[in-house]
């Protein structure tokens, strides 16, 4: 398991409170923290209410500081129980994990509904967006714009407390989604893997959604097809996914069932078997991601280290140190896809 050590912080504000005292509060709906050389800058995104919302900015060398250092420069104490997201930018994540970390931990574990993203924007471009047009929750924002295209939810599961599991356990790499600005809007673009020296390695958006896929975090997938001289998107639905994993053989063999729905709306494929089309461009797009997860970008997003570890621990411990230098690269993966059409 990686080593961290959790600071033991007391928290600012605890508890239930009365209508006198939340007028005392600034409630933060979002915090954005960048790294800028040596110095760390924070921007906090309060909404007390539809009327009362803005940005406050503090930079220094430490995240608790600087909270503290806020809490201490406004006439209201600052509220972290309802934020709802939380934005980091690729250098603040490869220097200071650990401090997010704790951060997330003894901070702000008591949020429900708290996201995690990455930004190659600056982090109060992106609070501006969000507080001009009245967001609180960046998942239900980017589902709304989704819809307004034509889209059916397609957002992923992006929180805190998934990345948290991901990073403190062996045998498997945290992935989270890259959110920057389009024009006057937002949207995830690309995706990051961060691997176990916490470098962090830029992925595709394409490879983003099919390894969000693979880790079962995605409500759906769209896969082209070409139907003679068409090609036609199909959303695939209700996915399940399960592996077995065969320890005798040499090198270590894995059996990747995946197993979708396809609802059948129009005959834009009417002349061509849809299932057999839909289930070998599924299989070869799976297995085109998982060997650039073997081969390219050595890490273990989907968790087979974890899942070894977990139900076969005297194993796992035979080859842990080994996993990602000797084992895992050389891993043969068999996958079998099962598209049920559903008419």
């Amino acid at each position: 398991m990686r080593k961290f050590k959790l600071l033991l912080f007391t928290l600012f504000l605890t508890g239930c409170y009365n209508y006198k005292e939340l007028n005392n509060l600034n409630i933060v709906s979002g915090i954005t923290i960048e790294q800028n050389n040596s110095s760390i800058v924070i921007n906090l995104l309060i909404k007390n209410s539809k009327e009362e919302s803005f940005i406050v900015s503090e930079e220094g060398n430490n995240v608790e500081n600087i909270i503290y250092k806020i809490n201490n420069q406004s006439n209201k104490n600052i509220y972290l129980d309802h934020i709802n997201f939380i934005i980091i930018n690729k250098s603040f994540a490869e220097n200071n994990i650990n401090q997010l970390v704790d951060f997330i931990v003894n901070r702000l574990s008591k949020s429900t509904s708290l996201d995690i993203y990455l930004t190659e924007n600056k982090g109060i471009d992106i609070l501006e967006i969000l507080n001009n047009k009245g967001v609180n929750s960046i998942s239900n924002y980017l589902n709304n714009i989704n819809s307004s295209k034509g889209f059916k939810e397609i957002i992923f599961d992006n929180k805190y407390n998934n990345f948290i599991k991901d990073y403190v356990e062996d045998g498997i790499n945290p992935i989270i989604g890259i959110l920057n600005i389009d024009n006057d809007s937002l949207m995830i673009n690309k995706g990051a893997i961060l691997k176990n020296d916490n470098n962090i390695v830029l992925i595709s958006k394409a490879e983003y959604d099919m390894f969000m896929l693979l880790k079962r975090k995605s409500k759906q997938i769209s896969v082209d097809l070409i139907c003679g001289d068409k090609n036609v998107s199909f959303t695939l639905e209700n996915i399940k996914i399960n592996y077995s994993i065969d320890y005798s053989a040499s090198p270590l063999s894995i059996k990747f069932n995946v197993s979708l729905d396809y609802h059948s709306i129009d005959n834009l494929c009417m002349n061509f078997d849809i299932n057999s089309l839909s289930e070998k461009t599924l299989h070869d797009e799976i297995n085109k991601s998982i060997r650039n997860l073997q081969k390219k970008y050595n890490s273990d997003i989907i968790g087979f280290g974890y899942y070894i570890k977990k139900n076969n621990p005297k194993y796992w411990n035979k080859i842990k140190n080994d996993w990602f230098s000797k084992i895992y690269p050389k891993i043969n993966i068999n996958i079998n896809t099962k598209i049920k059409t559903i008419y």
